[in-house]
Formats: C-alpha cells, structure tokens, sequence
C-alpha cells in the first residue's frame, strides 16, 4: 500500500513539472511576456515570434505614470487622421525600449516615444511622434489609473493623482467624462507633448508687464544716463579731496572715457595713487604696472577656483550665483566643472532656489548653449522651474517692480544681477520676451529709489497688508558705495575693465583683461593670428592677454617688435611675455581706433634677449603724435 502511494505521488510530481516546463517552453518559444520600468514610466509588452523567427508585438501594450496608463488592445489602437479628419487605424510592428525610453513603430512607418525625466521640480512624460506620410496628427488611448481624476482649472484638465497634479501640455488633451477611454492628439508640426506636473502660476502676470513705460528700453536709458550724470560729481570730490580708492578711480576713469574725456580723467588722478604698491589689476588697463598688479589676479582666481571646488563638492547651491560662471571656468581651463554644474542642478531641490540662484542657472544655461552646446540640453530643462521660482518672488506696487528674497527681503546688488540676467534671458526667443521687460523693470524701479539719482540703500523690505504688498521702505543705514553701484548699473559700459573671453575664437583657456571697446581674433593666411583692438586713436591702454602659446615673432604697427621689461615706460606700444603662466602683457598706444597684435606662434630659439634702445623724441608724421615722443622697438624679434 505504501508503495502505491509513493508510486503515485512521483508520478504525479513528474506530471507537474512536465506541465509547468511544458508552459515555460511553449512562452519562451511562442512569445514573451515581459515588464520594465524607465524613471517613472512602467511598461508591460509581449512578443513572440512568428514563422520565420521575427519577433512580433502582442498587444495589450501598457505605460503608466502618474496616474495615467497609454495602452494599445485590439479593440483600442492609435489613430492617425489626414487632413479631413479621416481616422486610420495603425497596427504595431515594433516594440523597443533602452534605459531613457520606450518606442512603438507602426505599419505606416510612423513612431511613437516615451521618454520620462525630471526638471528641477517637473516629473514629465515626454511623448515624442514621427508621423509619416500625409497624415497630420495621431490619437494616442489612454485611461486614468484607480487613483486618478480629472480635476478642471478653467479650461484645462488638470489630473490628479495622489497628493500631486499633472497636464498635458498644449491642446493636445480634450475630456471627455462620457468615455472611459480618453486621447491625446499629437500634431505633425508640433510632435513633442508633455505631461508632466501642473503648479498653479503664482505671481506677476509677465505679459502686463509690456505694457508699462518704465518697462521699455528708452526708459532704461534714461535711467542710466540720470544715475551716470549724478555719479560723476561724486568720483570728482573724492578725487579732488584725495579720499579716493581704486574702486572710485577706476569707476571714474571708466565714466570719463565713457563721456569722451579719458585724457582729463587720467591727468586728474594723483601721481601718489598711480605710484602706490597697493593698487591691483583692477586700474592696471588705466595706469600700467600690469606684471606686477596681475599677481592679485592670481591670487584672486586661486581663491574663487577653490570656493567653487569646495560647493560643487557639497552640491551647494550659491554655486549657481557666481558671475558669468560658463566662461569663466571655460577661460581658467576648468572645464571638468562643466560637468558638475549639471550634476548638482541634477541633484539638489531646485524649488529651494533663491531669485538669485534660480536666475544664475538661466545665465548658466544661456551661456552652455554658446560654451558648450552638447551640454545645454539638460539645463533647458530646468528653465521652466527657474522662471517660476522668479516668478513668485516678484512683487508689484502700482508701476514698479521688486524682487523678493524670503518673501520681503529686496537685496539691491541681487536685484541689479537678476534684471540684467532677466533682459538678457528675454532675448532667446518669442516665449522669454516678456522676461526682457520684467528685468528693466527691476532695473528702473530700484533705480528710481536713489538718492540724488546716485546713492543706494543695500537693501529694502516689501511692506505687506491684507496679503498684498503696499510699500518698500529702506532696511537699515547701510547704503552701497557709490564706486561698487556704478558697475551695476553701467554694466554694458565698455571702458569700465573686465574679462573678454576669447576661448570660442582660439581655443579654451584664452582671455584678455582690458577696458578696450572690442577685441577680435582672426587667422592669417601665412599661419600667423591677428588680436585687433578697438581704443580710441592717440590713447595708450594696457592690455593683458592670457593662454597664449609661445610665439617667434610678435608684430605691432605692421613691425616686429622685442620684449622689453621697460615696455609700460616708452610712449609706444610694446609687450613683456611669461612663457611659463603664458601670460602676455601689452601696452597699446593707438596710431588708429583699431589697432592688430599679429603673432607667429613657435618654439623660439634661446637667445638672450635685449632692452630697446631708448631713442631721441623724433617728430612724427602721424598729426595724432606729433609732439610726443615715440621709441619704436622695431628690430629682430627675442624673447622673454
């Protein structure tokens, strides 16, 4: 009896394994059944092969995210319609799927993609269509999950899912709550739809901005002018009373070379002050001593490289408030922090940015677009959450525009950075020209709060009654120096000295610090490279050059010229070079407004250089020098 037992337990025991491999052989043979998950999106497909091996879709086919699942059947395929809205019918042939998204192709030649991400604070769904032939739309089913539903805000169907809101982007999703099966129609002529998170717009309505006066660009100049009219006053006393610092002579200099009287500018700083040690790269474009001012560059850029290291490091988001952070690490050959600019964007919560962070990432992503195109992508991205985070922090008083850090803090340097990101940022295109009006805004509006049209509190507060804002007293004595508040304001004047990247033109790493009106980098046929400098005619500036290679030969006026150590000295142009920190220091004296440094780049020969002779005064022929003395250090060229 035992026996028997055991007999027919075994042969049972085969029996179910036989079936359960019969089943596993028969899946794996016929077809497969099989799920994955990309990001947010959860995909379940099947395939199986047909008579000659290919692999063949087997519907249903599903992808759900967010309280939304796309699914194909026999009974529900994708529409595409032509141009009398005629629907056909489209049969799947291809599944495919990688780690960023998932595909179907169709037996028209038309394809779909599903591609999840995140930006900032945005978790979307970016459906892609490549529609073929005539047709010029697909209808793609999908139906809301258990715990979804359509929530209206005004006319646009926001729906719920959990504790968060998504949308459609456009008008690519009409309800209609007769049907349990619901469409998104995607054009042929805008293939790309979002659904992603919906938050409720928050803030200033950008497009009445437009419309305001204090808005436009001619205010904006007006402004300008009015702060650099009453400025000027200010820059003379201090320099008259000899209480002056470089910050105010270099701000002076720069307004009188803007107004057309650098010479006067120049001849009125104290000869004690263009002597002094103290003095930095700051005025050395104005008043020389480049070799020996240029090691406060030095050691600034040693400091700034090593607070950037140390935020990127730490995912710290006053990263994103460094000036001009693109070319500057473009400039310095710090590239590799590129790439760490869009891991920390990538990482951190983005909806915790201030104004100024969030409008630091906009002129970080402009400028990746230029520096680095291949990287620009995933900070386009993050735009919409930046616009946003600005946005809100914007407060309007009758026809005046503030911005808010904290929700009433109003930081003035801060707002100066933001409104000329913000006109900038305007610029890109059709969509961000409302931002261009926003910034003049903030400009004009905290412009017009200074004293005598020239003195600046640090700082302001947004006054509040009734959850509205009602006014904008100053916060605290503290008010910002007038030398610090002229760069910010006359930001685009090109006589105040700064860097000019030319890391596009020539390769990574070149840039010239000057207060020269435009510098321009051009190949010449016989191998040499041309720099022309623009600078007004018969005025010396001080220009140095920075990642140039060792050269030869160097030509200024069309003639070889020699280092010199002496070169600041000589009423001439001439040049000092640091093969070592290839570094090139110039003094330009322009016999014309445009005046070319032309450089036969090559591993010189080691021979000992020689000072020019310093010569006689010879009269010149040029009716801009006559009277001056000139010591043109025109012989074979030698090297540092």
């Amino acid at each position: 009896m035992t026996k028997n037992v055991s007999r027919r337990i075994l042969l049972l025991i085969v029996l179910y394994v036989s079936i359960i491999f019969g089943i596993f052989a028969v899946q794996f043979t016929k077809g497969t059944l099989f799920s994955r998950t990309i990001g947010d999106l959860v995909i379940s497909a099947g395939q199986e092969s047909d008579a000659s091996g290919v692999p063949v879709p087997v519907l249903p086919v599903q992808a759900a995210a967010y309280g939304v699942n796309f699914f194909l059947d026999e009974n529900t395929p994708v529409l595409a319609y032509r141009s009398g809205n005629t629907a056909v019918e489209l049969k799947v042939t291809e599944i495919s799927s990688d780690d960023t998204s998932f595909s179907l192709s169709f037996d028209d030649g038309s394809r779909v993609s599903f591609s999840p991400g995140r930006r900032g604070d945005i978790r979307a769904i970016e459906i892609h269509a490549s529609v073929s032939g005539d047709y010029r739309s697909l209808s793609l089913p999908f139906k809301l999950t258990r715990s979804a539903c359509v929530e209206p805000e005004g006319s646009l169907p926001v729906i719920r899912s959990g504790k968060q809101q998504f949308a459609f982007t456009g008008a690519a999703f009409v309800h209609d709550d007769t049907q349990a099966v619901q469409r998104v129609k995607i054009e042929a002529s805008a293939p790309t739809v979002y659904y992603q998170t919906w938050i409720p717009a928050k803030g200033v309505n950008l497009e009445v901005l437009v419309h305001n006066p204090a808005a436009t660009e001619e205010h904006y100049r007006q402004n300008q002018d009015r702060f650099a009219s009453a400025v000027l006053p200010l820059f003379r006393a201090a320099i008259s009373s000899g209480s002056l610092n470089e910050k105010t002579v270099t701000a002076y200099i720069a307004e009188m070379g803007r107004i057309g009287m650098y010479q006067t500018a120049l001849d009125a700083v104290p000869d004690a002050f263009k002597r002094g040690t103290a003095r930095t790269y700051l005025s050395s474009p104005f008043l020389n001593t480049l070799e020996r001012s240029w090691q406060s560059m030095i050691a600034r850029d040693r400091e700034e490289r090593s607070l950037l290291s140390r935020q990127f490091t730490e995912n710290n988001l006053r990263v994103f408030e460094f000036p001009h952070l693109v070319p500057y690490l473009v400039d310095r050959g710090s590239t590799v922090f590129l790439d760490d600019i869009i891991r920390v964007a990538s990482a951190v919560d983005l909806s915790t940015l201030t104004p100024l962070q969030a409008a630091g990432l906009l002129e970080i992503m402009q400028d990746m677009q230029v520096y680095s195109p291949q990287r620009s992508d995933a900070l386009l991205l993050l735009a919409e959450t930046c616009e946003r985070v600005i946005r809100e922090s914007l407060v309007q008083i009758q026809d005046t525009l503030y911005v808010t850090t904290g929700g009433t803090l109003i930081d003035s340097y801060a707002t100066f950075r933001i409104a000329h990101i913000l006109r900038r940022y305007g610029t890109m295109s059709t969509a961000t020209a409302p931002w261009q009006h926003a910034g003049t805004l903030l400009y004009t509006s905290l412009l017009s709060r200074a004293e005598n049209g020239a003195v600046l509190p640090a700082s302001f507060e947004s006054a509040v009654s009734g959850g509205a804002a009602t006014g904008i007293p100053v916060a605290g004595d503290r008010k910002m120096p007038v030398e610090d508040l002229y760069p910010l304001v006359m930001n685009e004047n090109t006589w105040y000295p700064r860097a000019v990247s030319l890391s596009r033109e020539v390769e990574p790493g070149v840039w010239a610090w000057t207060a020269a009106r435009s510098i321009t980098y051009a190949g010449n046929p016989d191998g040499s490279v041309r720099y022309r400098v623009q600078f007004p005619r018969g005025q010396s500036h001080y220009l140095v050059l920075n990642g140039i290679g060792q050269f030869t030969r160097i030509q200024l006026y069309g003639m070889d010229f020699r280092t010199d150590p002496r070169f600041e000295s000589y009423n001439s142009s001439g040049y000092r070079y640091n093969a070592e920190t290839r570094t090139l220091f110039l003094k330009m004296r322009h016999r014309d407004e445009f005046e070319d440094i032309v450089i036969y780049h090559g591993i010189p020969e080691e021979i000992e250089a020689e000072p020019a002779p310093e010569e006689p005064a010879v009269p010149s022929s040029d009716p801009v020098e006559a009277g001056t003395e000139e010591v043109p250090p025109e012989a074979a060229p030698d090297q540092f």
